[in-house]
């Protein structure tokens, strides 16, 4: 019998008190149970910057480590009660990272090439001049919709924004609503603002499932107003990037580290009133919460991956956060270890990046396995094979990958529905949505709603069922690692 490894269950206070006593166990397992994290974080946060190839992340990731432990552990002395571990170490490494980048970026690199004549043109006809107006607008609104706005542009989930600001979904909505309202009287002719109104609330994320799925069908339809929605969403990318890539101060009033990562945890009392009011007015606060609340995300897939070697692990927590460029390149690594379910996250981590370009469309050079295949897949392998299926549109192939018994799991429940109700089988789709509708999973009620929220004969439009493969995207990576 093998005694278990000293702190092995020891709680992170008991961690952090072996840490500044000095003991290399406590260290240890540190680094064990929250060193995936930092790194998938330290990953996520270059990719952004560009850096996305996985070969500067361990670099990082080891200064990282030496500056926890410098000093006789000085920096994990300053952590309170409030301050979980978890969250302390994902501040620290989003910073490190974005530092890494700072430093190592050659200064001409900061300068881009000036426009010419023609792309400044098409900037102010596309989104520069409506951007403005907008911009003028939002200015004129309060602090706590102008951090509503911010975060949403960061790509908080309204969920994620009520947390962080100590307010309802449901206030949160009013306040879209009425931004929305703004924002289309002063981009649209009075005789327009309907549809204008539409628009804005589907890109603030205000619109009920019913207008989602009423606008995408109507752009199908009509060509204007595919053209009117696609100028709009440029119009509010360059909102985003007037709005973010503008640096932010540090001013005296600016969260630390600590104070961070206590917010982000969920502080509470007086000092949660503070940090609130101070998160609602500096757009640099607003910014490292979000990041925090973004990084976290990937908690869940490294849970699913306890099992698993640390690239493959990075790998699928990449891949299930919209990181697809770090994810393959961690998927690679995995692959030339000889990882177990790293050729599956490879192909999870490519069918992530296939759906961020042209809606998914493949190239049409590539075919289905499911079509290429004389056998049906077992069990384990249907989920994927359908998923693939899904992106190359062939979604008779992705209906046949899944018989009964794969559907009686959540994932092949989606998948089968989504297959059905992209044009399989309208009829059948509409009557499993109306058995999911009442079921106690918030995905598959949502995906049934859309379904149900459809015309008869209608098969769901595209963009939505992009939009519900990426939402499956991190449930199929965790069934994938779960298996034996």
């Amino acid at each position: 019998m093998s005694l278990p490894t000293p702190y092995s269950r020891a709680t992170d206070a008991a961690l952090i008190e072996g840490c500044i006593s000095g003991d290399r166990d406590a260290l240890e397992v540190l680094w064990q149970r929250h060193g995936r994290l930092v790194l998938t974080t330290i990953a996520r946060t270059l990719d952004v910057h560009g850096r996305g190839d996985a070969r500067e992340a361990p670099i990082v990731y080891e200064r990282l480590q030496k500056k926890v432990v410098k000093n006789g552990a000085s920096p994990l002395r300053r952590l309170g009660h409030e301050a979980s571990l978890r969250h302390w170490l994902t501040v620290l490494a989003h910073e490190a990272a974005s530092t890494h980048v700072e430093d190592e970026t050659p200064a001409v690199h900061l300068m881009s090439p000036a426009p010419t004549p023609a792309e400044i043109l098409l900037d102010d006809l596309v989104g520069l001049e409506p951007a403005r107006d907008v911009t003028q607008a939002l200015r004129k609104l309060s602090p706590q919709i102008m951090a509503i706005l911010r975060f949403e542009l960061r790509g908080l989930t309204p969920r994620e924004i009520a947390g962080a600001l100590g307010t309802t979904e449901e206030i949160l909505a009013g306040h879209l609503d009425r931004t929305a309202q703004r924002v289309a009287e002063i981009s649209a002719e009075p005789t327009d603002r309907g549809l204008a109104s539409r628009l804005w609330r589907s890109l603030l994320g205000c619109a009920d499932v019913s207008e989602r799925v009423a606008l995408a069908l109507l752009s199908e339809d009509d060509p204007a107003v595919a053209a009117r929605r696609e100028h709009a969403r440029r119009t509010w990318a360059a909102v985003r990037e007037r709005a973010l890539s503008v640096p932010q101060p540090h001013s005296v009033t600016c969260l630390d580290d600590v104070s961070l990562a206590s917010f982000v945890a969920g502080m509470r009392g007086a000092d949660r009133a503070r940090a609130e009011g101070h998160v609602t007015t500096c757009g640099r606060c607003a910014d490292a919460v979000a990041s925090v609340v973004l990084h976290l995300r990937v908690v869940p897939t490294l849970r699913a991956a306890e099992a698993h070697a640390e690239s493959l692990a990075v790998a699928a927590a990449c891949a299930a956060t919209d990181h697809p460029r770090p994810a393959v390149a961690f998927a690679e690594r995995a692959e030339r270890e000889g990882q177990p379910r790293a050729d599956e996250v490879h192909r999870l981590a490519m069918a992530r990046r296939r759906l961020a370009t042209s809606l998914g469309e493949l190239p049409r050079q590539e075919s289905s396995r499911v079509v290429a295949r004389a056998d049906l897949p077992t069990d384990d392998e249907a989920p994927l094979l359908a998923f693939e299926a899904l992106i190359t549109g062939n979604v008779s192939a992705a209906a046949q990958a899944l018989d009964d018994h794969v559907a009686k799991r959540l994932v092949g429940a989606r998948l089968r529905l989504l297959a059905l109700a992209s044009g399989h089988d309208l009829e059948e789709a509409r009557r499993l949505s109306e058995q999911a509708i009442t079921g106690k999973d918030p995905d598959l009620r949502l995906d049934a709603e859309m379904v149900l929220a459809l015309p008869a004969e209608r098969a769901l439009p595209r963009e939505l069922l992009v939009e519900r493969m990426v939402d499956l995207l991190p449930s199929l990576i965790r069934l994938t690692l779960s298996r034996p």
